[in-house]
């Protein structure tokens, strides 16, 4: 088994933490709207770390408690090469930029055609270091509408947005959840929920 952390957060006052919170994505650049069929976190300790300060910043200076939570996921197998499509189904995470040229020209097809149909832009996420984005909706748009070809098993996907403010840092989607592990919830009592679409996919 292996297991990957992934960071969410809350807001709320000092004085009163609530007594349950449904997450929701984390905060991305503005104009970068997340998938809509996932729950975007943090992910990989130094971005992660760096977009928590940020956002703690920006709290503190609102007055505002910013409460962490970390997720567990068992993975199941990680995958170490760039795999074709042949390979993909049996993986249920996958990082986008470690994929080999076979699935990423099968995700090229799909993205530009689902860019193409919702608002006629096309703007290629494939670079030479692999795959950065500045639509994570259309991510998740993609792994719909690839899931019942090479990522019919995909609950968890990494990959990096294009922030103008840092660089490209990585963010995690995910779909399911029907393999997290453990929930935690740092400095207050508050029970955490999924959003409901999430549950659905178990």
């Amino acid at each position: 088994m292996s297991t990957i952390s992934l960071t969410s957060y809350f807001l709320c006052s000092y004085d009163a933490p609530p007594e349950t919170v449904v997450l929701e994505n984390v905060g991305l650049p503005p104009g970068m709207p997340s998938a809509a069929n996932g729950l975007t976190m943090l992910f990989g300790f130094r971005d992660a770390v760096s977009e928590l300060q940020r956002q703690w910043k920006t709290a503190r200076e609102k007055d505002i408690r910013l409460v962490s939570v970390n997720i567990q996921v068992d993975v199941g197998e990680m995958h170490r090469l760039r795999l074709g499509p042949a390979d993909t189904p049996r993986f249920k995470f996958l990082y986008l930029d470690r994929l080999g040229q076979q699935t990423f020209a099968e995700m090229n097809r799909s993205l530009q055609r689902i860019s193409t149909e919702a608002d006629g832009e096309w703007d290629s996420p494939f670079v030479p270091a692999g795959f950065v984005t500045k639509r994570p909706d259309m991510v998740g748009r993609m792994i719909d509408d690839l899931r019942t070809t090479i990522f019919s098993s995909l609950e968890l996907v990494v990959y990096r947005i294009d922030d103008p403010a840092t660089g490209p840092r990585q963010v995690a989607t995910l779909f399911s959840t029907k393999s997290v592990t453990a929930v935690e919830v740092q400095g207050v009592p508050t029970k955490v929920l999924f959003p409901e679409h999430l549950q659905l996919r178990n």
